[in-house]
């Protein structure tokens, strides 16, 4: 998988990751990473993680985030 760079700001990606989940009073054997995929336009990009924005309010910084750490992603591409 080619690494994320800062030449990606602004793109539209989708991305693939592994979800942490958590219980509370769950089965063990019900504890896994849950595969997602997550779409939207990389909008933060650190060593560790990176955010895609999949929607941001007109005149506003507000939005709908998803923060995603480095490690966790198994693929992505530009869409």
């Amino acid at each position: 998988m080619k690494p994320m760079t800062q030449s990606l700001m602004g793109k539209r990606l989708s991305v693939t990751w592994l979800d942490p989940i958590g219980s509370v009073g769950g089965e063990l054997s019900d504890m896994e990473l849950a595969e997602c995929v997550s779409e939207g336009k990389l909008v933060k990009l650190d060593r560790k993680s990176f955010v895609l924005a999949s929607s941001i309010y007109t005149d506003s910084k507000q939005g709908d985030f998803t923060c995603i750490h480095r490690a966790l992603v198994t693929d992505w591409k530009i869409i």
